[in-house]
């Protein structure tokens, strides 16, 4: 996984997941194995529980790829994996080309989204190896020097984005075009950009007598955490760090101004003013 060192407080959120798609299957004592690998941008939302990477589990982490891919991206992935094996334990019948036949493309090459950077393989595997020829072209152009089954893009980048297809000929100069596959390349998902807090509940002013107690809250929405401070007649009450301030037992002396300062990463804003009035 490739992660963003900090985000907030938060430690290594992860952009980006590689993964591979891989059956096995036992038949007959033998093991037939195949694959599909590629990579998936996955978002961190802010204010979305967070998980440190190293406490990630690996269904955690898969549930990110199903929720990027889409149920048919991933079907059509392992429905590959399968075609692969089957292939293996029972190989289609081969009869061998007339000198005029175009050879057969038993597995075509499979696109995807992939991230920045990422490294991309692309595959075909005709019915034939022996005397096969490649050429791979991307929308249409050939692609210099990517004459073999496999084309790789390394560290892909927006350019790499678009059509592919590899033209396959027979050692009889027959040849054949594969189905497309589709490039799409996209950036890493960045990190909102934090907001400072908003109140939505101001302190409200409050009459009361000697001996009564008066309760002061402050309520507000933003980048979470929040870290909170009361102030009575602008100085600051030593200890008043929650969202709510509570006189328990009144004297004339607790007569003043409240207000609050709510904190967050994104800056710092001051509630209303609210005037507590003590009378004997």
């Amino acid at each position: 996984m490739e992660c963003y060192p900090t985000y907030e407080q938060n430690i290594d959120v992860v952009f980006t997941v590689h993964w591979d798609c891989i059956g096995s299957e036992t038949v007959s004592g033998s093991t037939y194995n195949g694959r599909v690998y590629g990579a998936t941008g996955v978002t961190y939302h802010s204010g979305s529980t967070f998980t440190p990477y190293n406490q990630l589990t690996e269904d955690v982490v898969l549930g990110w790829v199903w929720d990027a891919i889409g149920n048919d991206q991933k079907n059509s992935y392992e429905n590959s994996v399968q075609t692969q094996i089957n292939n293996q334990i029972n190989p289609p019948v081969v009869i061998l080309p007339l000198p005029w036949t175009p050879p057969y493309i038993s597995i075509q090459p499979i696109g995807g989204t992939f991230v920045t950077g990422s490294n991309v393989t692309l595959t075909v595997i005709p019915m034939i190896l022996d005397g096969m020829t490649y050429q791979w072209k991307k929308n249409g152009t050939n692609i210099d020097q990517a004459v073999s089954s496999s084309y790789s893009i390394n560290d892909i980048q927006m350019s790499d984005a678009g059509d592919y297809v590899v033209v396959v000929t027979s050692a009889n100069g027959q040849s054949v075009t594969s189905n497309i596959a589709t490039v799409t390349v996209i950036n890493p998902t960045p990190p909102p950009t934090p907001t400072p807090p908003v109140i939505t509940e101001q302190p409200s002013s409050q009459t009361i007598i000697v001996g009564d107690g008066a309760v002061f809250n402050v309520n507000a929405t933003g980048e979470l955490p929040f870290s909170y401070q009361w102030f009575k007649n602008n100085t600051e009450i030593v200890g008043a760090t929650g969202n709510t301030y509570i006189i328990q037992t009144s004297t004339l002396n607790d007569a003043g101004d409240y207000k609050a300062t709510v904190t967050n990463i994104a800056g710092v804003t001051t509630s209303d003013t609210a005037t507590l009035t003590v009378n004997e």
